[in-house]
């Protein structure tokens, strides 16, 4: 009652940073084909640059440091200006180990932190990794299972993890202003 549903939405890939392409550019990753992490310049559609066109700021957050994948790259490849990797956004929860991927938690509520500041319009994306291999070790209210960071165990946690950091995204935008 809260949500809107797309049923034919797609984003072809056979890994997350193809489907990141897909979805900020329009334009599939195909086998044999350049891609946007190849450095290569099209003219294609760049989805930030078309917000910035109707008026919309907008912002771009990774949890992923900003390098890996070259996703500042991707990024500034669809016109988002305002990007933002694991080095700029600091922990919240107490973690037992540290997690390349960066928390989702911690990334959502950066987010939510940085689109306080926006003007409205915007378009805020992001790009979420805990619950990409290797799977972090998640805090114990978390772990349904016994940890691992490459078994399916590993992935339940981290997916239970990213579900309820997404619940409190929007908790929190529930009391904002921006939220419709």
């Amino acid at each position: 009652h809260e949500s809107m549903c797309f049923k034919n939405f797609y984003a072809f890939g056979q890994r997350s940073i193809d489907g990141l392409q897909a979805v900020v550019t329009g334009i599939p990753s195909l086998i044999g084909m350049p891609t946007v992490l190849s450095g290569v310049s099209a003219n294609y559609s760049k989805l930030a640059k078309q917000a910035e066109d109707q008026g919309f700021s907008h912002i771009f957050v990774s949890s992923m440091l900003r390098r890996s994948f070259r996703i500042d790259s991707v990024a500034a490849s669809a016109g988002f200006t305002n990007f933002y990797g694991k080095e700029d956004i600091p922990d919240i929860l107490e973690y037992e180990e540290p997690n390349d991927l960066g928390w989702d938690y911690e990334t959502l509520m950066f987010m939510a932190k940085k689109i306080d500041s926006m003007r409205p319009p915007f378009l805020a994306f992001t790009f979420p990794s805990t619950d990409h291999t290797p799977f972090g070790k998640v805090p114990p209210q978390f772990r349904i299972n016994p940890h691992s960071a490459t078994e399916e165990g590993g992935y339940l946690n981290t997916l239970r993890y990213t579900d309820w950091a997404l619940g409190e995204f929007l908790n929190y935008a529930k009391t904002r202003p921006w939220f419709p």
